[in-house]
């Protein structure tokens, strides 16, 4: 485990969740002899779940703000990465959909700014333009909302009549990512919508 001085927190605690009905709370944080230096760190990162998304917070030490990584498209997977220096202002993580490919960004946590650093190459005249991608609720029959993320053809006519591809698992913790994969873009160049039911099971609530 990996601990923070409490002279960073002027009540001993950092809300992780700050919805209404559920509140994780740090009560104490101690700095062990042999990690010192993270005394001197500027910021907290905190990757959570809501809504079956990935979301990023980072807690300044200085003034105890929150600030969310805002990522461009409604459905995505993001993840925290290695950090390879623990006095770096960066945060490097990974952020894919079901229209970008696999990409690696740096965060200044300082100007609240992204850097993309690599983004896989996709053969084949790859052009994310001619995609969409949303977020779609279903609501089961015990009234709870279930999130559904699907991807399509820009050209794709809303009219009934188009066939679709409806994917999901849920169990043993296991979540299925709004991730890149071609396999679902090629169904979607045949005329198909692709869809993931983020059903309960897979920790996605």
């Amino acid at each position: 485990d990996r601990y923070i001085s409490d002279r960073h927190l002027p009540d001993k605690a950092i809300d992780l969740i700050d919805e209404a009905a559920s509140r994780l709370r740090i009560k104490r944080m101690e700095t062990p002899p042999d990690f010192k230096e993270l005394e001197n760190q500027i910021a907290l990162v905190v990757q959570e779940k809501k809504a079956g998304l990935n979301r990023l917070r980072v807690r300044s030490f200085a003034d105890g703000s929150w600030t969310e990584g805002a990522f461009p498209e409604p459905v995505y997977t993001a993840y925290a990465s290695g950090t390879p220096e623990f006095g770096s202002r960066l945060l490097r993580y990974g952020y894919q959909s079901l229209v970008t490919p696999s990409s690696i960004y740096d965060y200044d946590m300082a100007a609240g700014t992204s850097t993309l650093l690599k983004r896989e190459e996709v053969l084949g005249g790859y052009d994310p333009a001619r995609y969409a991608s949303e977020r779609l609720w279903a609501t089961a029959r015990d009234g709870v909302k279930v999130p559904i993320s699907i991807v399509y053809p820009k050209a794709f006519a809303r009219d009934g009549k188009a066939p679709l591809w409806l994917y999901g698992y849920g169990s043993y913790g296991i979540a299925i990512p709004a991730a890149f994969n071609t396999n679902c873009l090629s169904l979607a160049d045949r005329g198909f919508v692709y869809a993931i039911a983020h059903i309960r099971g897979g920790k996605d609530k």
